[in-house]
């Protein structure tokens, strides 16, 4: 049995000057590339080296900007699979360089789902076990219905 929790994985990055927008904070597409390019990781590392293919991006959620000089861990786990189908979370979350006072030491900063299609091979299943991975494994499936609904059409 494949856990969603076995599938998580993390990585952090530090945000440099040569990546920012023209207000001073991080690009967008710059944690959107960041992103996708670590989903697509995970999809691969769950496929067992079956090149997934993009199939999709549901959403991709800007909630705060980021500074140039924070650390951020992106987050991301398979939370979804049905046939070749493989959905994957990621969220950014940023670590302050400089922790003001009344500040929280951490902050979401993106939100994305996306979808990936292994071209060879069905995939297993992924299943939570807690109650919180229960509620994204249900909303991930209802993405994944309603790419499928939409593609049919």
């Amino acid at each position: 049995i494949n856990y969603m929790k076995d599938t998580k994985k993390i990585k952090s990055l530090l945000m440099h000057n040569q990546d920012r927008n023209i207000h001073g904070k991080i690009f967008g597409g710059h944690l959107m590339k960041e992103s996708i390019e670590f989903a697509w990781l995970l999809a691969y590392s769950y496929a067992n080296g079956d090149h997934p293919e993009f199939e999709a991006i549901d959403d991709f959620n800007f909630l705060n900007f980021v500074d140039i000089g924070c650390i951020v861990d992106f987050e991301g786990m398979v939370t979804y699979t049905q046939g070749s189908l493989i959905h994957v979370k990621v969220e950014a979350i940023k670590y302050p360089k400089v922790l003001i006072e009344g500040e929280k030491e951490s902050q979401k900063c993106t939100e994305m789902y996306i979808t990936f299609k292994c071209p060879v091979k069905t995939v297993e299943p992924v299943y939570p076990s807690t109650y919180e991975e229960a509620m994204i494994y249900l909303e991930s499936k209802r993405r994944i219905s309603k790419q499928l609904e939409f593609s049919k059409n």
